[in-house]
């Protein structure tokens, strides 16, 4: 790597690190005046940790066996990368789920003593303890393995096992902490509104707790996971191919680990804005992403310019951008917009209806994504410089995910601030703000997993890519982008319901 380069990561590395410790420092100090919310808090963190300490024991016990057999099969550099890749994934969600426990009934006293204005902050600076933890490490891990391996003949194994790392540790952290959460929560509903009659998070419920843990352990340290591991295969799979595509141009090589961290530059300076602005708290969090996205587009161009990259290689960075700028906008659209009160007509016919409709709706709600990224793909691989063009694609639409991952970690925050104060016997003018940021962190939440899944079929295409060349399949031509157009579209069209649609749009 070159001095700049070096210098410039590193430098965004440190920053992002210390985003996290100011971040969290900030939170413990605020004062918690009320023994009765802080009870409860301290039992929602006793669980989450019990649930983590043992989910954790259970990963590392998978992740030393495969990497034993990484050890026999490949080589002990191959097991040590891949332990390091599940490390750092696993501190990335235990730092987050710690903060998402200590920020929940700040915002809780906050939203008691000062107004919905300090709730928002506390709630979305508790979210960016995870966002930058997830940019931080990422970057850390990358620039660390381009540091040491990047003339080694094992290049593309040690960096694809250290990706198996974090992919291996998201698989268990996902599945595993959203299972307890959905479970949790449709326990607690049925017991406490179907069986007992009470109100939701009423503090006579013991289910209640287990739910609100499951927002930490499922939506915070789950989705941390899942977005790291994102972040990661983006960057890996985009690193490859410029191996392969350019072989030993160092400029197109660490473009990928530049680019994210030109991500985490535009994502500080959203953090910035978002402290500054003084505007109702949804167009906080859209803005502050905006505001990130655009700045980190203006220096990628003059990075690029600055060191004579291709700038054909910009339009795979505006794709990605506008991709996830799109994704997000769909997404609120069907959590908050229209469709959401069409499926609150439709329940008013009862349960069955609510449930038909519903599904039909989330079905429907997926149909635009899939065309955007399909376009997306075909513009990318034409104009982009093929299928490396996608790939940097992938690492555009997570490249701040400093701040779409705060944006994002917010949304369990507020949810565990509301339980708290219905537990804690608070009035109902602290459950109105905490319910209304409540629902905004809703749609937080499904734009969080709307950059995951995308980012994660754009970075899915490169390295199907990077295995085809390496396994040497000319037969294949999967990667073709008129093919993957119609086959996503293709798969997407059963799910659009013209009927559904028409039938309750009037």
């Amino acid at each position: 790597m070159n001095v700049f380069v070096q210098y410039f990561v590193g430098a965004m590395i440190v920053a992002a690190l210390v985003t996290v410790m100011l971040l969290m420092r900030y939170i413990k100090k605020l004062p918690v005046n009320n023994p009765e919310a802080q009870r409860i808090s301290d039992a929602i963190s006793l669980g989450a940790m019990t649930f983590l300490r043992e989910e954790y024991r259970i990963i590392m016990l998978v992740a030393v066996v495969i990497a034993a057999i990484l050890g026999y099969f490949a080589s002990p550099a191959a097991a040590g990368c891949f332990l390091v890749g599940s490390f750092l994934s696993l501190a990335t969600g235990f730092i987050g789920m710690k903060a998402a426990t200590k920020a929940n009934v700040r915002m809780t006293m906050a939203a008691k003593d000062k107004g919905e204005y300090s709730a928002f902050l506390i709630a979305f600076l508790g979210g960016g303890v995870m966002g930058f933890t997830v940019a931080g490490f990422g970057l850390l891990g990358i620039a660390g393995m381009l540091w040491f391996f990047i003339d080694s003949p094992d290049f593309k194994l040690l960096m694809s096992s250290f990706g198996f790392g974090a992919s291996l540790v998201a698989f268990f952290a996902r599945v595993g902490g959203g299972i307890f959460t959905k479970s949790a929560d449709v326990g607690a509903d049925l017991v406490g509104k179907l069986e007992a009659g009470i109100p939701e998070d009423d503090p006579r419920n013991p289910a209640v707790i287990a739910d609100n843990v499951g927002d930490c352990v499922g939506d915070t340290a789950g989705m941390g996971a899942d977005i790291y591991e994102s972040y990661l295969g983006a960057m890996i799979s985009s690193i490859l191919l410029a191996k392969i595509w350019y072989v030993d141009d160092l400029n197109y090589i660490t473009l990928p680990l530049v680019v994210a961290a030109l991500g985490m530059l535009g994502s500080l300076m959203g953090l910035v804005s978002a402290l500054v602005l003084r505007i109702n708290s949804a167009a906080i969090l859209r803005y502050a992403t905006y505001i990130a996205i655009i700045f980190f587009i203006i220096t990628s161009y003059v990075y690029m310019v600055y060191q004579g990259i291709d700038t054909q290689l910009f339009v795979s960075l505006i794709i990605g951008c506008l991709a996830g700028v799109f994704i997000g906008g769909i997404t609120e659209y069907y959590t908050g917009g229209a469709p959401i009160d069409r499926l609150a007509k439709a329940s008013q016919s009862g349960a069955a209806t609510n449930l038909i409709y519903g599904l039909s709706l989330a079905m429907e709600s997926v149909v635009l994504p899939m065309v955007l990224l399909s376009i997306g793909v075909l513009v990318s691989y034409t104009y982009g410089g093929y299928v490396f063009g996608v790939s940097l694609a992938a690492v555009a639409m997570l490249a701040t995910v400093g701040i779409t991952m705060t944006v994002d970690a917010y949304g369990p925050i507020a949810d565990n601030a509301g339980g708290i104060a219905e537990m804690s016997g608070f009035g109902p003018h602290v459950r109105v703000i905490t319910d209304r940021l409540d629902a905004l962190g809703n749609t937080t939440a499904a734009i969080g997993k709307g950059f995951a899944i995308g980012s994660a079929l754009l970075a899915s295409l490169s390295i199907f890519h990077v295995y085809i060349d390496e396994a040497k399949l000319d037969g294949l031509d999967l990667v073709t982008p008129l093919v993957l157009m119609g086959l996503f579209i293709g798969a997407a069209v059963p799910f659009f319901n013209f009927c559904t649609y028409y039938a309750f749009s009037g």
